[in-house]
């Protein structure tokens, strides 16, 4: 996979703000743990499910920008924020009703499953799929454990150009970063990453209900004045 076209493995949701986001974090090449042999690609070091029940904020950084999306899960319930804090903050929430909510202008409306706008299914939004996608990895390499987080040099099968640092926290056994690198003409230079942050394994039930304080409008007056909004 070439990293300028690493856009296709993301939720279709996640593209439009791709386009946003911000710088790396550290260098994973100061870790000094020695490398132990590559793994087989079937034997992927960490789960691919996402906790039944967890709340998380998810940071996504390329370019010089940074952009935070916060997730919400119990059992079938589930939240996810865009924009997450900042200008243009939406939260979609499937619960008893599905709804969509403004945090700028205060309002929200229900959608049903499906309709537009309704908002991005649990499929495109789970944890786990915004941090696997849907990338075919060839090998895993471990080449670092420190604080409980063991992390991984990652190779897709269908591109050697670049390499992926995955960082695994074992009390959870799931991916909490990653790190898209290009490797092209002897150069390295990290591309993206993903990080998910402040995750907790329960979800406090009030983040699935109408936000306090906004009003409901119908759906075309909620569209209407989020186009104008912007």
């Amino acid at each position: 996979m070439r990293l300028s076209n690493l856009a296709k493995y993301f939720p279709i949701c996640l593209l439009i703000l791709f386009v946003q986001l911000g710088c790396g974090w550290f260098d994973p090449t100061q870790n000094t743990a020695a490398p132990t042999a590559v793994l087989p690609p079937s034997d992927t070091p960490f789960l691919t499910r996402e906790p039944e029940n967890f709340t998380a904020m998810v940071v996504v950084t390329s370019g010089g920008v940074e952009s935070r999306f916060f997730l919400v899960r119990s059992g079938i319930k589930r939240r996810t924020d865009f924009n997450f804090e900042s200008p243009g903050h939406i939260s979609y929430i499937v619960a008893d009703a599905r709804l969509v909510a403004s945090h700028d202008q205060k309002i929200y409306t229900e959608r049903e499953s499906g309709a537009p706008g309704s908002g991005p299914s649990a499929e495109d939004m789970s944890l786990t799929r915004l941090l696997l996608a849907e990338r075919t990895y060839s090998s895993f390499e471990q080449i670092g454990a420190e604080g409980g987080t063991t992390s991984y040099r990652a190779r897709l099968a269908e591109d050697q150009t670049s390499e992926i640092i995955i960082y695994i926290d074992e009390a959870v056994g799931i991916p909490v970063r990653q790190e898209f690198f290009s490797t092209r003409g002897g150069e390295r230079q990290l591309q993206l990453s993903i990080e998910v942050r402040d995750l907790k394994l329960e979800a406090d039930q009030a983040l699935f209900d109408v936000p306090p304080g906004f009003r409901k409008v119908p759906s075309a007056e909620f569209y209407r004045v989020i186009r104008s909004a912007n």
